[in-house]
């Protein structure tokens, strides 16, 4: 059978396998090169396609409203190794299929044919794609139960009469129902251990009783649900279970980290400070901004800071060094596609070495995997050829200054 190169990110190994061995991956990594795949690329809006006559600012502002308009469904990561004593890059990939929950899904009909004819299961990637959204929305979640732990998260305002009735009558019934296991421990019967609070009439009160209960009864009881007596009812239990509450508030983190699965690796990806390297790749990067990272800023001029300050190590677009005259010699053309450049890439000199070597390593089962390769060894198969190389790895910059026009900064290599 075909052997699975690089590793599928799934729900089951994101968190223990994929984002230890990503780390892993990235640190001896000469740079990494990144791929999505998306539900529409131009904005739904005739107005809003792009057009040959465009500024940059008109450029940017259309594909900034696609990239609201649209979701990214697969992200790819690939960290390029270089083994200097077989003169070849290693290339270690991770793939995930990227799923907006609670988000709206728009979906152009060009890019779904585009999709399905390229194998891509619609199927999977709703019951296993990663669930992710975007750092400011992270951190608001993650800031808010924590205020909530810490006693500092604001809370309703009781204003209506009747809602007033309603918290008081509640809490006089739990006071009550405490005072029986305060009364004289001679007692015939046992204070009953549980008390069942009927549904609350709507969500605010629910939010309100809750809220009731942890102030006025803080340390004296442990509150569950109890569907299975009336959906939306309340057990209360007496005492507090600090193993319980415990594993109850990690239950809560871990709810946070499992509607953000893939922001772990976007995550990764920018504390590389790595050299990214994209193809054509001025949509791939604002999608992951806008999806992964921040929405867009309006201007075009505060996006290039942001891409330049978040990937220090600059953006090279392989589509742009194609275009250059500098190695036309070397086969290259303007607007060459990803396959063809790679192909031309990988040529042999006439020395019978190929220009390009890589090396594809198999699936990666753990960072320790990722990190045992670091010897230069034969870890997997891929392109053959054992030219001399260089004792190090060839610079990213290198002789040609050519600013992208996705970044502030940059250049980009001279073929050789």
């Amino acid at each position: 059978p075909p052997r699975r190169l690089g590793m599928e990110v799934t729900k089951e190994n994101v968190f223990s396998e994929a984002v230890p061995s990503l780390r892993s991956a990235l640190s001896s990594a000469a740079f990494v090169a990144v791929d999505l795949e998306m539900t529409g690329i131009h904005a739904p809006t005739r107005a809003d396609r792009p057009d040959r006559f465009d500024d940059a600012a008109e450029r940017y502002a259309k594909l900034r409203a696609a990239a609201a308009a649209y979701r990214t469904v697969q992200f790819g990561v690939c960290a390029m190794r270089w083994d200097a004593a077989d003169a070849k890059y290693e290339a270690t990939s991770f793939n995930a299929l990227c799923w907006p929950r609670a988000q709206k899904f728009t979906v152009d009909a060009g890019a779904m044919e585009f999709l399905v004819e390229h194998g891509f299961n619609w199927q999977e990637l709703v019951t296993r794609g990663l669930t992710y959204s975007d750092q400011r929305s992270e951190r608001r979640l993650r800031d808010q139960l924590q205020a909530e732990l810490d006693g500092g998260r604001e809370r309703v305002v009781i204003a209506r009469a009747d809602d007033a009735k309603f918290i008081e009558g509640v809490g006089a019934k739990v006071t009550a129902w405490l005072a029986l296991g305060d009364e004289d421990a001679t007692a015939a019967a046992a204070p009953p251990a549980e008390l069942l609070l009927d549904p609350c009439p709507n969500r605010f009160l629910k939010r309100a009783v809750y809220e009731m209960l942890e102030v006025s009864f803080k340390g004296k009881l442990t509150v569950e649900k109890a569907d299975s007596y009336k959906e939306g009812a309340l057990r209360l239990l007496r005492g507090v279970d600090e193993a319980a509450a415990a594993a109850a508030t990690a239950a809560r983190w871990e709810a946070i980290d499992r509607q953000c699965e893939l922001n772990a690796l976007w995550v990764e990806l920018v504390r590389s400070g790595k050299p990214l390297v994209v193809h054509n790749g001025l949509a791939d990067v604002a999608y992951m901004f806008h999806h992964f990272q921040q929405p867009l800023p309006e201007l075009v001029e505060d996006f290039k800071t942001l891409v330049a300050e978040t990937f220090p190590g600059g953006v090279y677009d392989t589509k742009h060094v194609a275009s250059l005259p500098q190695i036309e010699a070397y086969g290259f053309t303007r607007g060459m596609p990803l396959g063809e450049a790679y192909q031309t890439a990988s040529q042999k000199t006439s020395t019978g070495t190929p220009r390009l070597a890589t090396r594809w390593l198999d699936t990666p089962t753990s960072a320790a995997d990722v990190a045992g390769s670091s010897d230069g060894g034969a870890v997997g198969g891929g392109a053959e050829g054992g030219a001399q190389g260089p004792e190090v790895a060839p610079p990213l910059r290198q002789q040609v200054n050519c600013p992208l026009p996705i970044a502030t900064h940059g250049e980009c290599t001279k073929a050789s």
